[in-house]
Order: structure tokens, then C-alpha cells, then sequence
């Protein structure tokens, strides 16, 4: 399993989408024994979509692409909030 697959890292949200679908039938169909593992990378999956259709972009890339935080990123940084 890849940790972090190259569609969840897209800022293009058609890309997220399929990759939100392909982690949820994979958390579907996997062992029991397997599918808390699945479901968190679905959630995974999810998140970093809701921040793309939130924001547009991730904000734990903005300073190594000299980017300024909008006002909105700044107050949604929080311990943990980082992928």
C-alpha cells in the first residue's frame, strides 16, 4: 500500500475525488481485519479534499513555496492540522 499515493496529493479536485472513491471501495473490500487501517486512509482521503475545495491549496506548502497564509489558513493551522 502506498503511504501517500500521488492522487491525494493533487491540488486538482477531480483528482481527489477519485482518490476519495478508490480509498473507499478499497476500505469496502478488504479483510476485517484490515479495515481500520483502509478507513483511515479514506479519511485520510477525504480531508485532504475538503482542504482543496476549502482552500484551494495546502496550506503546510506554503513556505516552501513562499507563500503567504491567508487569514483563514492561519486560524485552521492547529497542532495535527498538517498531512
Amino acid at each position: 500500500m502506498i503511504d501517500n499515493p500521488p492522487l491525494e496529493n493533487s491540488k486538482d479536485i477531480a483528482d481527489l475525488g477519485r482518490c476519495v472513491e478508490l480509498h473507499e471501495a478499497l476500505a469496502a473490500d478488504v479483510p476485517p481485519e484490515l479495515r481500520e487501517l483502509f478507513t483511515r486512509c479514506f479519511d485520510s482521503a477525504e480531508r485532504h479534499r475538503a482542504i482543496i475545495s476549502r482552500l484551494g491549496r495546502f496550506l503546510h506548502r506554503n513556505a516552501a513555496l513562499g507563500q503567504a497564509s491567508t487569514a483563514e489558513e492561519t486560524e485552521l493551522k492547529q497542532p495535527g492540522s498538517s498531512f
